[in-house]
């Protein structure tokens, strides 16, 4: 059984070596990782942003937004981090905090993102994995 799952983690680190490589050739993709970023956008980064916006608008619920495309926009950064987070905890070299909130998730990308503009062409799964990888690197 431990070599069925040596196996599985092999195979998903060479996936992602592959993917990587790949992405610096412009690899399609739905979504590359600038415009998951202006998805994720929509968030607030902090409490004190949070307040600022509630202040701002008079809502109380920050994810309340004016229109559809907001909502979908919004739905799309969750569900895309979501899957690329879900990806990334498959490397055993990856530890998750036991109490990690989404909007946790949310900031690592945006702001591993804005560190590595070089990478807003690449595939957003990719640069989100890395971000999750990096960030919650196991020591």
């Amino acid at each position: 059984m431990k070599l069925v799952i040596k196996h599985i983690v092999f195979l998903f680190l060479i996936s992602i070596v592959s993917l990587n490589v790949m992405a610096e050739q412009k690899m399609p993709s739905f979504y590359d990782a600038e415009k998951v970023y202006n998805f994720c956008s929509l968030f607030p980064k902090t409490q004190i942003q949070e307040k600022d916006w509630i202040e701002k608008t008079g809502k109380l619920d920050f994810l309340t937004f004016d229109n559809l495309q907001d909502w979908r926009e919004a739905g799309l950064c969750t569900g895309y981090l979501a899957s690329a987070f879900d990806t990334a905890i498959l490397n055993p070299k990856v530890c998750i905090p036991k109490r990690l909130k989404f909007d946790q998730v949310i900031n690592v990308f945006t702001e591993y993102y804005e560190k590595n503009p070089d990478k807003k062409h690449l595939p957003g799964v990719i640069v989100a994995v890395n971000a999750f990888s990096e960030e919650y690197k196991c020591e």
